[in-house]
């Protein structure tokens, strides 16, 4: 996508933004030059509907840029889920602060809605409550002022720091590149994951339906667990419904694939044979 302004005055930032891939030709157009500041100095301005980004930190849109939390610019740690295009659904990055502490943050680009993200945080925020969910610690937008969008920002607590792995990693085996080939396996069991983890999944999944909420996206990628407990992420397909009973009829199980994709190309994710046992399992009043 192409910028508006002529390439002869781009600034350095603006040169190597574009060269690190999030968008063809130029810088996004929903890059505010006029906000940034210092690599370090980011500030997010209260607002009743929503907290906005008024300084940014250098290239924040971009996967490897600085992300403003609290008003400070944290160094990006790790890529856990990165499209080649920031216009893709569901970028999500490991940050670190000066005390060591460590968040992950989802961002999304949006053209001229904001409310579809907007409901997204607070279906996520009603899911942690009930502790199968991470809990989302700060939220803000970042608008453009060259177009009618911008960014949305959602800072979380760290699963994977608190050991928590996802299903696909917990249970799967890959091979050198990285790609999963199977499952583990494990004594007495003949489906591919221990029976006892779906129906935990079952049960956490009923929790979510019991206050109207359909994930609508549930594979093994997105269902994480420390070998105890079953929390959920990316709840951007998410819906609230009536009651349990629509939820339940609702909710999508990915069933019906053998591999399932996510976060672009990045992460492939086997669909377990017994991973249709979910949808019996958390059917309401059992």
């Amino acid at each position: 996508m192409s910028g508006t302004d002529d390439e002869s005055h781009q600034s350095e930032d603006e040169r190597s933004g574009s060269e690190s891939g999030s968008e063809s030709g130029s810088q996004s157009e929903f890059e505010d030059d006029r906000s940034q500041h210092k690599d370090d100095e980011c500030q997010i301005t209260d607002n009743i509907v929503m907290p906005r980004l008024s300084v940014s930190c250098a290239q924040q849109h971009l996967p490897g840029g600085k992300k403003c939390f609290n008003n400070e610019c944290l160094e990006v740690t790790k890529l856990i889920s990165v499209s080649e295009d920031t216009s893709f659904f569901g970028n999500i990055v490991q940050v670190l602060n000066k005390n060591g502490e460590t968040y992950v943050v989802k961002w999304n680009r949006y053209r001229d809605n904001v409310n579809e993200f907007k409901y997204e945080v607070r279906i996520q925020k009603a899911a942690s409550t009930l502790g199968i969910a991470p809990q989302i610690l700060q939220v803000y937008e970042q608008q453009s002022e060259r177009s009618s969008g911008g960014y949305i920002y959602i800072f979380m607590t760290d699963l994977l720091k608190a050991g928590y792995k996802s299903i696909s990693d917990f249970f799967g085996i890959y091979d050198r590149k990285g790609r999963q080939i199977g499952f583990k396996k494990y004594q007495g069991e003949t489906h591919d994951i221990p029976q006892l983890a779906i129906v935990e999944i079952a049960k956490a999944l009923k929790k979510l339906h019991a206050i109207g909420i359909a994930h609508k996206d549930l594979h093994p990628g997105n269902v994480f667990t420390n070998g105890q407990r079953i929390v959920f992420i990316d709840f951007g397909f998410s819906e609230m419904y009536a009651n349990v009973g629509d939820a339940w009829r609702h909710e999508k199980y990915a069933t019906t694939r053998k591999f399932v994709t996510s976060g672009g190309t990045q992460n492939t994710h086997l669909i377990p044979n017994n991973w249709k046992d979910i949808k019996t399992l958390s059917k309401p009043y059992r």
